[in-house]
């Protein structure tokens, strides 16, 4: 594992163990601060074994003395530390948005679901993609999914979790088919309708959106 400076990074142990001494000050108690994460900001230390890690978190809130120049920022022995997964896929995200035209935010994501919601317009049948992805994930929005989503984006259902400025494009397709088999015996594509077009109204109805509508499908857009 290599640790760099920019590295996101947690806090797994602190001197090699994850138990603070009986007798340690309660001000130099630097164990409170494991499963904390933070970012590299210097690897280049005298010490080798060590690296400066601002920390996340106000070092006031856990009463611990923080004498370095930079406040919150503490030298912390390289094998105390493991990379921190969810901030390096928030910094890939942060920099792939950077490269895009975006055409939509949080806020307008949440007030197109809340009308679909409304307006009772519901799909079993669609597909999400993510900026830092290469394919899509199937994705739903019926009844039961329309209680899961907030201002930031959906809960743990409906090919979620995620949050809305994780979102590149939704598709949803007009008529979705579906294999039928009886056994061994391979029956008619089952089709299903979705109600495309008054989707695409709900959307108009709340401004100026991203889209494209065609015979197959509705594509929502976040980026570009």
């Amino acid at each position: 594992m290599k640790i760099r400076k920019d590295t996101p990074v947690r806090l797994k142990t602190f001197l090699g163990t994850n138990i603070s001494p009986d007798d340690v000050d309660k001000f130099d108690d630097y164990w409170k601060l494991i499963g904390q994460s933070g970012t590299v900001i210097n690897d280049k230390l005298s010490d080798q074994e060590r690296v400066l890690v601002l920390f996340d978190r106000d070092l006031d809130d856990f009463q611990l003395a923080n004498h370095n120049p930079i406040k919150n920022s503490l030298m912390i022995k390289k094998s105390d530390l493991e990379l921190d997964g969810f901030g390096i896929y928030q910094q890939k995200l942060d920099k792939e948005i950077l490269k895009r035209t975006s055409y939509m935010n949080n806020t307008k994501w949440f007030k197109i679901f809340n009308q679909f919601k409304k307006d009772k317009l519901f799909f079993s049948v669609a597909q999400v993609k993510f900026l830092i992805s290469d394919t899509a994930t199937g994705f739903s929005f019926d009844k039961f999914d329309s209680d899961h989503f907030d201002n930031s984006g959906f809960g743990d259902i409906g090919g979620g979790p995620f949050n809305f400025n994780e979102i590149e494009w939704i598709s949803i397709p007009r008529k979705p088919e579906f294999e039928r088999r009886n056994r061994d015996e391979k029956l008619n594509h089952k089709i299903i309708s979705q109600p495309v077009d008054e989707l695409e109204k709900a959307i108009n109805m709340l401004g100026q959106f991203e889209y494209d509508l065609d015979e197959f499908e509705l594509k929502i857009y976040g980026y570009k």
